[in-house]
């Protein structure tokens, strides 16, 4: 390709200048059209990486914050700074998840998510053991446990079981009822706001059931701050 200006030029050159010209000409017209397919490309993959169709669930028994999430291709890296429970919605792909816990210790660990099938990362501190929220008591426990190792169904089943048949410590089971709802919530996604609505009614119930009872006291230790501030908010 040569412009009108390079063959007005080579009109008034000897043959050999004139190709020579016309030869610059395409050179500067073909590296001018690898620049815009350049940065077309870079353009398509930002908007690439911007479509967040996958997902990542982070727990942590009892609680942690999650620091930070890197791509392992080096895509996307995202200071979160959360407490558990936590959803973030990434692109699909290989993820470095860096989580502390309420002591301060760090774990870490590669994930994948992709779309239709999220990434889990549910780290241990302490080697916590739900036994410690509810000592003698292992029906409970038992409920407990289904509902740190991510099993929210399961425990809210059992809980519900324990609360109708009048456990003797009905309270924590109420309490941790309406834990399990506010941890769902926020793990639900924000195209699920009838759900997420539900959840917090529920929740809110529950936590209120649990406040009533005399001499209840939440077992904070155990819990994460934010889902202590959705029970304080709750029962005000």
């Amino acid at each position: 390709m040569e412009t009108a200006a390079a063959r007005k030029r080579a009109r008034g050159m000897g043959r050999p200048a004139a190709v020579i010209v016309m030869a610059m000409a395409a050179v500067a017209v073909l590296a001018g059209l690898l620049a815009l397919v350049a940065i077309a490309r870079r353009a398509g993959g930002k908007n690439a990486a911007a479509r967040n169709t996958a997902h990542i669930v982070i727990l942590a028994a009892p609680w942690g914050t999650v620091k930070s999430l890197a791509a392992a291709d080096g895509s996307l890296e995202r200071a979160v700074n959360q407490q558990t429970p936590v959803r973030v919605d990434v692109p699909p792909g290989e993820y470095a998840i860096v989580v502390f816990g309420a002591n301060g210790r760090e774990q870490s660990r590669r994930v994948r998510a992709a779309e239709g099938a999220p990434g889990e990362y549910r780290p241990v501190f302490d080697n916590f053991d739900a036994a410690a929220v509810a000592p003698g008591d292992p029906e409970l426990t038992a409920a407990l446990r289904a509902y740190y190792r991510g099993d929210f169904a399961q425990a809210e089943i059992a809980l519900q079981q324990y609360v109708e048949r009048k456990g003797p410590t009905r309270a924590l089971a109420e309490f941790y009822l309406g834990v399990s709802a506010v941890t769902r919530f926020y793990l639900a996604g924000e195209q699920d706001q009838e759900e997420k609505s539900k959840l917090q009614l529920a929740a809110r119930a529950a936590f209120r059931r649990a406040r009533e009872t005399p001499g209840f006291v939440p077992p904070e230790p155990y819990v994460s701050p934010k889902i202590m501030e959705a029970y304080n908010n709750a029962i005000r």
